[in-house]
């Protein structure tokens, strides 16, 4: 028998020393014989991760994987392979992240994904992933339907013959459902299946392609329509131009129309979009110069106003300010408020306070929409906090595992005080709602805790944990596994 302890310490050890990062994603298709098959992707960030050197004198960035499929709590089938990054002349130029795309052939239902990556350069980068479910479903083969949409970041026409190339299209998949503050395109690619058994060959269709707001609501210069012919596979691949959708959640959606007006197939995915750029309206000419600094409008101004205008500097204000604008924040005394307001705004920007402070009022409204609780404002959270402290993060890598509590890292490659890459580690423990705690960053005067990764892991210890020694393993691919599906 297995010795229990023992496999619960290598584990605890290996999230001790977890220092890789995976993102996996899917999207299930139909081939050309009518079965079902689904296309795994992998990003893993190649800075995290130790080159070796080669007989050539360059070095590579060197992955073994090895990704095991479970259904109903038994092991269907497993994959090991190997991913290398191009020749390497100097190690300082690891700064890409290494995309792969496998393709399964999998039978209807609903799959656990356990994945463990090793650095071949270093023995002891050993880590262990449990990802959401992959559901294959039973009626793509006689039902109109779309397939799972596949984000995509980069596209272009291509006869070679690679596991990217689908459709004489090379379709690079985008692993991660986040678009940042300088990403302009939306691309994604989805099929649609069997619609010539429901509309005659005589007869066109609408095909509606949308990007909804979380109450499933059209965003109105966001919407496609296109007529098209049925057939019975119809791949299909578009873009948005997003430069002018503001930060927020988001559904892309997908859909068949017939011409009465009915949808009979239809397809959604989730995505995120962060973007400073619309936000930036603001023209300097417009507002006080600093002797008339809030002339006309502080003295206007709500009361509920000032408290959440001077409570909002909370992120920014010097540290021996914070608990007088508590009491600012509680006070009936405008002359108070606004001198306060003032004094603040004057030091920040002598020539042009009232703009300055304007253009961070932009960012609390920003952080306000996209961090707010049911019982914070988006300043008070830890990342709006740190949204409107440091800025726009080079870099977020969001949670994508089955395995961990929710967390967000955010990357800064360099800070105004000339820090270098520094991280905030973001987790929600509670799993209930929009707010996350800052656990772990490497930022002078942040919070550090030499636990986070166990903190992130180790709470969800009642999950069913990889076992990668496993015996029961079926060590054959044959029927079991299909993995290089050609006809695409």
């Amino acid at each position: 028998m297995r010795n229990i302890g023992l496999i619960l310490f290598a584990l605890v050890l290996s999230i001790c020393s977890f220092a890789m990062e995976v993102q996996l994603s899917h999207a299930v298709f139909q081939g050309k014989n009518q079965q079902p098959y689904t296309e795994v992707y992998l990003w893993i960030p190649a800075w995290n991760l130790k080159p070796g050197l080669q007989s050539n004198g360059t070095y590579q960035v060197n992955i073994e994987c090895t990704i095991l499929f479970k259904k109903d709590s038994a092991n269907i089938t497993y994959d090991k392979f190997k991913l290398n990054s191009r020749d390497l002349v100097d190690t300082n130029d690891v700064n890409f992240a290494i995309v792969d795309l496998k393709r399964y052939a999998l039978t209807p239902g609903k799959y656990t994904v356990q994945l463990q990556a090793k650095d071949m350069n270093n023995s002891q980068d050993i880590s262990n992933f449990i990802f959401d479910d992959i559901l294959v479903k039973d009626t793509m083969q006689a039902a109109v339907s779309f397939s799972e949409i596949n984000l995509i970041d980069t596209f272009y026409a291509s006869t070679a013959k690679n596991s990217f190339v689908k459709n004489d299209m090379f379709l690079q998949p985008l692993v991660i459902d986040f678009y940042d503050n300088r990403t302009t395109k939306l691309n994604f690619y989805t099929e649609l299946y069997h619609a010539d058994k429901f509309i005659p060959a005589t007869d066109r269709f609408l095909l509606k392609t949308s990007i909804k707001d979380v109450d499933m609501k059209d965003i109105e210069r966001f919407v496609s329509y296109k007529k098209v012919n049925a057939s019975d596979i119809m791949p299909i691949l578009q873009s948005f131009n997003i430069e002018q959708l503001i930060t927020g959640n988001y559904y892309l959606f997908v859909e068949a129309i017939d011409k009465n007006n009915k949808t009979f197939a239809s397809q959604k995915i989730f995505f995120q979009r962060l973007n400073l750029n619309v936000q930036d309206t603001i023209n300097i000419s417009a507002y006080n110069s600093a002797e008339e600094f809030g002339k006309g409008y502080l003295d206007t101004a709500s009361l509920n106003y000032l408290h959440f205008a001077v409570l909002s500097l909370t992120p920014i204000a010097p540290y021996g300010d914070i608990s007088y604008l508590q009491e600012l924040s509680k006070s009936t005394n405008r002359a108070f408020i606004i001198q306060y307001l003032t004094k603040f705004w004057k030091s920040k920007d002598p020539l042009s306070p009232e703009f300055a402070w304007k253009k961070y009022e932009e960012q609390v409204q920003l952080v306000e929409r996209t961090y707010s609780t049911t019982m914070e404002h988006g300043f008070q959270t830890d990342r709006g906090r740190v949204f409107l402290k440091y800025g726009v993060p080079s870099n977020i890598t969001k949670n994508k595992e089955s395995a961990s509590y929710d967390y967000e890292i955010w990357q800064y490659y360099s800070l105004k005080d000339g820090q270098s890459n520094v991280r905030f580690v973001f987790y929600n423990p509670t799993m209930i709602n929009n707010s996350m705690q800052l656990l772990h960053s490497t930022a002078r005067g942040e919070t550090t805790d030499s636990q986070w990764k166990l903190k992130i892991y180790g709470a969800t210890s009642g999950k069913q944990s990889v076992d990668f020694d496993n015996n029961d393993f079926q060590q054959h691919t044959g029927s079991q596994l299909n993995r290089a599906i050609d006809d695409f």
